[in-house]
């Protein structure tokens, strides 16, 4: 077995993860791209992605495509959502905690509308 790291992809160009981005969305005849299926053909990661641009609905922007959102879920909806698991919990929740059965929506809606999971409980307790 030959044991070799995988690349690291921390220095690609932000124009080279856009350009990914576009191929993605091109090769499934599309002008839209959901997250879990750019991490099935796409060079990178949708985590790469998320980080480098804040969130993914603001990559998807900056390489002219159209945002993937489902549903338009209110910043209430997430922020009641988040201290339903809290108190069900009896604690904080991590990001990777916002599942069935606890929550009805996963981390990705707070990543795509607040950057990051610490942003997202920083307005929740703001919103408190």
């Amino acid at each position: 077995m030959e044991f070799k790291l995988n690349d690291f992809h921390h220095n690609t160009p932000d124009q080279e993860l856009l350009d990914d981005l576009k191929r993605v969305a091109d090769k499934l005849g599309r002008n839209n791209l959901t997250y879990r299926e750019y991490d099935e053909i796409g060079k990178y990661t949708s985590g790469t992605i998320n980080r480098r641009f804040e969130n993914w609905n603001n990559a998807l922007q900056k390489a002219g495509l159209e945002l993937t959102l489902n549903r338009n879920i209110s910043d209430k909806e997430l922020f009641e959502n988040i201290e339903e698991v809290w108190i069900a919990l009896g604690r904080q929740p991590t990001g990777r905690e916002m599942r069935k059965p606890f929550s009805k929506y996963s981390e990705r809606p707070y990543l795509s509308k607040f950057g990051t999971w610490r942003r997202a409980l920083e307005s929740f307790v703001e919103f408190h």
